[in-house]
């Protein structure tokens, strides 16, 4: 035992000294692609220099566990296959130049600009810190198929606890839809939200499967996690309470037991959510232009769709018509309709027609015409933002090759929600508390998605893809194994 302790101290000193190395040699590495001073943004640069040193400490902890822990090693033989075909396939599918918003992230990263007020500030310091590490335009790319390749990996770690060697091999085919390994090379902001709102869901499955406790350690982590998929993305608002929820749920924690202890936990989850909270609300209030004002592309996209989807221009007040023809002419966005029909969808492209060099309270004053239509006529809101979710699934039309069937079925977003609503029964059925809480959250944020999305983009429901297919693999694996034990519980 004494041994077993010395040996664990020693493994902890190596990893926080490799870490301490690296940390240090980023101060270098970084030289070659910062354009700017770190006094530029000091306290960005600080905050991404102490992230960079955690992450370090936990990597360099996990490579040593590797060989010394079983659950390490597994889990990083499970990863180093996906990590392989996530690598051809970015020779497959990769220009291997960066585009449109990753293109935008990676220019502002050079600059120390996290970016917070557009695409909140984890974006922007994840593209920092990968940049300390790896000076150079795909690094951030490359650390994320390192990521997602190892939240795969975790995933069937746990998962061979429960169905075997073999079986557990069946859940590595989510993760091979091309869907998935499309968005496994982007390193924008869902498809990294993607991959840690999967690794929370995984933690809490298997801790609750296999009935473990909730520690101070495992309280932080998952309270950390939260409280970045909560503020990451606007739907992720629900997350802030819900995920309190999830912790409950799958440590079995009851409601009646010593308040003074789950006050204790109450309070250090509340506490780390605002802390996280702050620098990007801090971000909001020191930007150049109002917080409303990012709702514009949403507005646009909306009007345009309502448009299109039976609102008649008689239908709009006075008032609210001169507010939107101020800053998008009506006209122009009638022709708009007349000319894209259905593919106006895709994305706001209607967003180019505005009138050049409007003032701020002119683009409020818009926002607010269209929001006020949006509440004086909800269900065809509504009606236009499902037909914008359906068409989400037209990327690949059905031709009848086998390679675009393929692709057809991967691209399909309502296959994976149409699971979620069937687990989601089935678990309210049958009292399978944390997957009925998994699979709820997964539907919370499909309908948040598809109230607020502001283009027809299926990435927007990259949460409730991985939700629905993970539970159905976790299933059909341990079906597989023909191992006798409840699949959800």
């Amino acid at each position: 035992m004494g041994q077993a302790v010395r040996n664990f101290i020693s493994s902890k000193r190596i990893a926080l000294l490799l870490a301490l190395v690296h940390w240090l040699s980023s101060f270098f590495t970084e030289r070659l692609i910062l354009t700017v001073s770190p006094m530029a943004h000091a306290v960005d640069y600080a905050l991404c220099k102490l992230i960079l040193l955690v992450a370090l400490v936990l990597f360099w902890d996990f490579v040593i566990r590797i060989f010394q822990s079983k659950e390490s090693r597994r889990t990083a033989m499970y990863a180093l296959p996906y990590l392989l075909v996530l690598i051809l396939w970015l020779f497959l599918r990769h220009p291997f130049v960066l585009e449109a918003d990753e293109l935008n992230l990676f220019t502002r990263a050079t600059e120390l600009d996290s970016f917070a007020y557009w695409f909140n500030y984890f974006s922007g310091y994840y593209w920092i810190i990968c940049l300390m590490l790896l000076p150079f335009p795909m690094g951030p790319v490359f650390i994320k198929l390192l990521l997602q390749a190892l939240v795969v990996g975790y995933c069937l770690n746990r998962q061979r606890n429960h169905s075997g060697k073999w079986a557990t091999l069946l859940l590595y085919l989510p993760f091979l839809l091309p869907f998935v390994l499309d968005l496994g090379l982007s390193a924008h902001r869902l498809p990294l939200y993607g991959m840690l709102y999967l690794f929370l869901a995984a933690k809490l499955f298997y801790d609750h499967k296999e009935r473990r406790t909730l520690d101070r350690k495992t309280l932080v982590l998952l309270s950390v996690i939260i409280a970045v998929l909560a503020f990451w993305r606007t739907e992720g608002i629900y997350l802030t309470v819900f995920g309190a929820g999830l912790i409950l749920i799958a440590y079995r924690i009851p409601l009646r037991e010593n308040w003074k202890k789950l006050w204790k936990k109450a309070l250090c989850y509340g506490l780390i959510l605002l802390l996280v909270a702050l620098p990007q609300l801090s971000a909001y209030t020191n930007a150049p232009a109002p917080l409303s004002l990012r709702t514009k592309p949403l507005c646009g996209y909306a009007l345009s769709n309502m448009l299109r989807c039976g609102l008649t221009v008689e239908e709009i007040s006075v008032e609210d018509y001169a507010a939107i023809d101020a800053y998008l002419p009506m006209e122009q966005v009638l022709a708009f309709n007349e000319r894209r029909g259905d593919s106006g969808f895709a994305q706001a492209d209607v967003m180019e027609l505005v009138r050049p060099d409007i003032d701020y309270p002119t683009q409020e004053k818009f926002c607010n015409a269209v929001k006020h239509l949006i509440l004086s006529h909800p269900f065809l809101y509504l009606k236009s933002q499902l037909l914008a979710f359906d068409y989400t699934s037209r990327q690949y039309p059905l031709t009848g090759d086998l390679k675009n069937t393929l692709l057809y079925g991967s691209y399909r977003q309502w296959l994976p929600l149409i699971l979620c609503f069937v687990f989601f029964l089935y678990s309210l059925l049958r009292r399978r508390w944390m997957t009925l809480a998994l699979s709820f959250c997964a539907l919370c944020n499909w309908a948040l998605v598809t109230a607020l999305m502001p283009a027809a983009y299926a990435k927007y429901f990259y949460v409730d893809y991985l939700m629905g297919w993970f539970l159905l693999f976790v299933g059909l694996s341990c079906l597989l194994s023909r191992r006798k034990e409840q699949i959800y519980d």
